[in-house]
């Protein structure tokens, strides 16, 4: 059972009996994913109505500063979260039974180290609006193996050239409408899971981000569907809305498989691993992955 808790003017929906963390700034320890998805969060009174702090819920989740002016809070980056032994403990498990299923001459594996803050999934469902792709066992952000594919895909469609017969060959067909028609690839990616050797390697990071021409994109007085009349202006007021990434130089393991029937010669199969090696280093470096990469995020090299 839970019950809601005031504290001046600040609602608190905590376990009965309260819990300790709720006022600490200190990230507060466990699960990010799930301490984020189930909303461990303050709720402030406005004007008579409890709305979500995103500010104080973010420190609280992963430790930063709050810096007030004017009346308006925003959240600095200041500390990183990082795991506890055991999460530390589980997640090397997983990337040893990864490293045993894509082993030789199944397929391949790259390390990839961020080179800027790194967001996957901004777009998902999150109590804070912005949300990030958080694995739901071992509390780490990730990149999908289906996020990998589609930017691979993408990247060597729309600034490759390459041939639509070898795109269908290294990534498969689209079904046609009525299902029929489909084709499996060459190429199967999987979950990209970072590499975290102790518990002081940083895995979240909290961001700010400040769009600053509100009126120029509101369409309030404009007619239906059509953008304000204003021109954007820098002499606008911001808006900081502080979201969660992975930090720069946070390492990934990218594992791969080959289908089997691709994997038969070896000349053809060292052929297939040197190309999709060649593709992800270009991807990575000059497109990225995930939100926000026209700002420079999501960028990754070889580590």
């Amino acid at each position: 059972m839970t019950d809601l808790r005031i504290r001046g003017d600040v609602d608190l929906p905590l376990p009965n009996p309260p819990n300790q963390n709720a006022t600490r700034r200190d990230p507060v320890p466990g699960h990010a994913g799930l301490l984020l998805d189930k909303l461990s969060a303050r709720l402030v009174l406005q004007e008579g109505v409890r709305k979500l702090d995103k500010t104080e819920t973010l420190c609280r989740l992963f430790g930063c500063d709050i810096h007030e002016r004017n009346g308006e809070r925003t959240c600095l980056p200041r500390r990183h979260r990082t795991l506890d032994a055991d999460a530390v403990k589980a997640l090397k498990a997983a990337h040893e039974r990864l490293d045993r299923l894509r082993v030789a001459p199944r397929g391949d594996a790259c390390t990839f180290a961020a080179t800027s803050p790194l967001v996957v999934g901004m777009g998902a469902l999150s109590p804070l609006e912005n949300g990030l792709t958080i694995h739901t066992v071992y509390g780490v952000p990730f990149i999908p193996g289906s996020a990998l594919k589609g930017a691979a895909r993408a990247w060597v469609s729309d600034w490759c050239g390459c041939a639509p017969d070898e795109i269908e060959r290294l990534f498969g067909r689209e079904p046609a409408a009525d299902g029929s028609g489909g084709a499996i690839g060459a190429v199967t990616f999987l979950d990209a899971l970072p590499l975290v050797p102790g518990t002081e390697t940083q895995v979240f990071m909290a961001d700010v981000m400040t769009p600053h021409a509100g009126p120029y994109y509101a369409t309030s007085g404009a007619p239906a569907g059509t953008m304000s009349t204003l021109p954007p202006a820098d002499w606008h007021s911001p808006n900081p809305i502080a979201f969660v990434a992975a930090p720069p130089g946070l390492k990934f393991r990218v594992r791969y498989l080959i289908g089997e029937r691709h994997r038969r010669s070896a000349a053809g199969r060292d052929a297939l691993r040197a190309d999709i090696r060649q593709i992800l280093i270009d991807l990575l470096d000059h497109l990225g992955i995930g939100a926000k990469t026209a700002a420079g995020y999501g960028r990754m090299g070889p580590a």
